[in-house]
């Protein structure tokens, strides 16, 4: 093949991160001829949501993945009308099974069908015979079917192998009140890794399989989750659930509503809340998805009392750095500098008013900083405002001067 004909685009197949080193890993699961299939349905598909604003519609309330498959049915002739036909066909037969477990409503007309609740509605037409089950038992099921739909182009792995797969999730952390079980109702959104995997002999042949959070991917908050279900006698059983934290780690949110999430966590960890947490039902999305199971998952504190009491003084500072900026219409970046153990409340104040002051009346410059103020002898501090195109605004920074010896 020439160097033309590789640097091609009917050559080329464009992958997230994760799948490229998949494939690359499991070059004999992907010839090229099927890694050419998937990409004409893919670009099939999509074709289609681009050119019909419905077909869009039903794509996004019937899955990508069904769709995939009923174009993939079709292949090679694909007939746009005939795929058309089964989407919608499909999408009525989910819309029928809502009505009906949702107390035998009427079927809305076609056009302005609504669907909250669709993703359930699948889960219970799939899982009928799992009805009887406890919700902890159904949750781990939910969670395992989904997620293995998604990693459908591996093979089971034979034995002595253990682990399917492995990819990104989301997991959304929160508190529950355990008086009342009253559960906040912001949750914090958060990239988690994690791993799928069946026994070997008889868990191999009964296709068990154990689920796995090994750690979050955040460097935006220290909370940090792992955990672990695996099948025992027919059941779930929970073999860890826990929650720490990365000690060196200090929020770094970027976005104020986060910020504010993780604040209230923080404090009702103080408060003597336990701590739950969601499972997306995808992979791949991180902390982007809009799909997940809503069990909450309880797990134990294991945060030393000394940690969540700087944890406590962390969110403190930071609540008064976003009140002082909140006078001036401007927008924290949180750092590590306003941290120190030498920087009090009193000293930051004094150094973020004194700061603005002398700035003026607006327009502002869009890049001006302070005069450096010590610390100690060998440390000293200098704020900063700059414009940030991401978030339309002023934002104010922090960073370490050290003195030349």
């Amino acid at each position: 093949m020439s160097d033309e004909d590789k640097a091609a685009e009917t050559n080329g197949v464009w992958l997230c991160p994760t799948h490229s080193v998949q494939v690359d890993q499991f070059q004999f699961e992907y010839p090229p001829e099927r890694l050419l299939a998937m990409k004409r349905v893919r670009v099939f598909t999509h074709g289609l949501t681009i050119e019909s604003p419905d077909f869009g519609y039903l794509t996004a309330r019937v899955g990508v993945q069904r769709v995939d498959e009923i174009v993939r049915a079709h292949m090679p002739n694909l007939d746009k009308e005939k795929i058309k036909s089964e989407v919608k066909t499909l999408y009525l037969k989910i819309e029928n099974a809502l009505s009906l477990t949702d107390g035998g409503l009427t079927i809305a007309p076609f056009e302005t069908a609504l669907i909250p609740r669709l993703t359930q509605a699948i889960r219970e037409i799939i899982n009928v015979e799992l009805r009887n089950s406890t919700e902890s038992n159904q949750l781990w099921r939910d969670i395992i079917t989904s997620w293995d739909a998604q990693f459908e182009t591996y093979r089971d792995p034979q034995p002595p192998m253990t682990s399917i797969a492995h990819a990104a999730t989301g997991i959304q952390f929160s508190v529950r009140n355990p008086n009342n079980g009253v559960i906040l109702k912001d949750r914090l959104n958060t990239q988690a890794y994690i791993l799928i995997s069946t026994g070997s002999d008889a868990e191999y042949e009964r296709r068990e399989k154990s689920i796995r959070v090994v750690n979050t991917i955040s460097l935006a908050h220290p909370l940090n989750w792992t955990f672990k279900v695996a099948p025992s006698n027919g059941s779930f059983e929970v073999c860890y659930s826990e929650l720490t934290t990365r000690p060196n780690t200090v929020p770094h949110l970027g976005d104020r509503k986060s910020f504010e999430v993780y604040a209230a966590i923080v404090d009702k960890i103080v408060e003597g809340w336990e701590v739950i947490a969601f499972l997306a039902m995808t992979l791949e999305d991180g902390e982007y998805s809009q799909e997940f199971h809503p069990t909450p998952i309880s797990m134990s504190t294991c945060i030393s009392r000394e940690h969540l009491t700087r944890m406590k003084e962390q969110t403190t500072r930071l609540r008064l750095l976003h009140a002082i900026a909140d006078e001036y219409q401007v927008t924290v970046q949180s750092f590590n500098a306003v941290f120190h153990e030498k920087m009090s409340d009193e000293t930051l104040t004094k150094l973020m008013r004194k700061f603005f002051e002398s700035l003026g009346a607006k327009p502002w410059p869009l890049a001006v900083q302070s005069e450096a103020l010590a610390l100690d002898e060998q440390l000293k501090i200098v704020l900063s405002l700059r414009r940030s195109n991401r978030s339309c605004g002023l934002i104010i920074e922090a960073r370490y001067l050290m003195a030349r010896t």
